[in-house]
């Protein structure tokens, strides 16, 4: 699993590497959150079948400067089994998961 921290040329945005220091513990909690966002999205997109929560793979945990991502600051990009062709990611704003997009 990566970790990516936003930053420039100039080295990482200081919010990002705060927060990224701040929520270190609470990853696998909000991993679990983002899975079950995207498990409710997926049933609100028309999706029929059951999606175990097993079956997603996180990829990249990224922690972005103060709200400049879809208007937050931490998104969790991952697979799912049943849908290996697309990659997707849920943001997150203060801890509490908020967009959900297929991202290809």
């Amino acid at each position: 699993i990566g970790l990516a921290i936003h930053g420039d040329k100039n080295g990482p945005d200081k919010f990002a590497r705060d927060y990224a220091v701040t929520i270190r513990s609470q990853i696998p909690d909000l991993w679990i959150a983002a899975v079950g966002f995207a498990r409710e999205k997926l049933r609100e997109w028309g999706w029929e079948q059951e999606i175990d929560p097993a079956d997603f793979e996180l990829s990249t945990v990224a922690v972005h400067a103060r709200n400049s991502f879809d208007g937050g600051h931490l998104s969790f990009w991952f697979w799912f089994r049943p849908d290996e062709e697309g990659s997707f990611y849920v943001s997150f704003r203060d801890e509490r998961p908020f967009y959900f997009h297929r991202d290809s």
